[in-house]
């Protein structure tokens, strides 16, 4: 790592399960580490599968000024400007073949447009979703008052059995013309198929006019399997599913035992 004949110059983190700990708090020892290397001149960015506005509290408590990769990368908005550099959201037909599959099959989903959550109604998997996330669910009755529009993300929140069982379907169904994926267990997600978080991440990378083997990702899910392994240098934590792993080339130590700032700490000579 130190001592590869080029400098890292931009670090790209996951959130949930990754930078933050189960209490969704990130530890004094990760900030610490974090501003360290933002003082060596190293540019962090924050990637997640959020909504934008529940990533932003996180963003300043990092005193983050740059761009941040939101929605699995379906959206690159500049934190200081508020301004959207990418948006790619669905679909507005394969939208409503969702809503409708939802509906019918009584599933909780979350739709997400103008950086706002919507869902029919408040149910157990809704309010576990916005007790992580801190966001506030909107009902609105029926998702179908959307139809024709462009969400920037859809979630069916649910049993892990479930969404285990409903995956590979949903995956062959919309094969080519949606990005799914799992981000946590309960979640299943479908995105614009250009979306993703590698394709933000080669994006904001292009932008900054570097190369990619300048960049650290860290990640811990499938949503991050594409930054991890586009990445210079893709770090997945302890408690990844194997997938991830593989594609990764370090293991860091899990989000509870730090291993953000452990890694950090090694590759940049950071005293933690």
């Amino acid at each position: 790592m130190k001592g590869e004949g080029f400098v890292y110059k931009l670090v790209a983190l996951d959130l949930d399960d990754t930078l933050l700990r189960s209490d969704l708090t990130i530890s004094e020892k990760n900030e610490k580490a974090i501003a360290s290397v933002k003082r060596m001149g190293v540019e962090v960015i924050l990637a997640s599968g959020r909504m934008h506005r529940s990533m932003v509290p996180y963003a300043r408590k990092l005193s983050l000024k740059g761009p941040m990769i939101s929605y699995n990368g379906a959206m690159i908005k500049d934190l200081r400007s508020n301004i959207p550099i990418l948006h790619i959201p669905l679909p507005p037909e394969l939208a409503v073949e969702i809503v409708k599959f939802a509906e019918e099959e009584g599933l909780h989903l979350n739709y997400y447009l103008d950086d706002k959550l919507y869902v029919a109604k408040e149910t157990e998997w809704g309010k576990l979703y916005a007790y992580r996330s801190s966001m506030t669910m909107i009902p609105v009755g029926s998702l179908r008052i959307f139809d024709g529009m462009s969400p920037t993300k859809l979630v069916i929140v649910s049993d892990p059995s479930l969404i285990d069982e409903i995956l590979p379907d949903m995956e062959a169904r919309y094969k080519g013309k949606l990005y799914v994926t799992k981000s946590k267990p309960e979640y299943l997600e479908f995105m614009n198929p250009k979306a993703s978080k590698g394709s933000a991440l080669r994006a904001i990378v292009e932008m900054m006019g570097i190369r990619k083997e300048e960049v650290i990702a860290f990640g811990d899910s499938y949503n991050d399997l594409g930054m991890i392994e586009y990445a210079g240098l893709g770090v997945a934590m302890k408690d990844s599913p194997v997938e991830v792993k593989n594609v990764a080339k370090l293991i860091a130590p899990s989000v509870e035992e730090d291993g953000v700032a452990e890694v950090l700490g090694e590759i940049f000579g950071i005293p933690l």
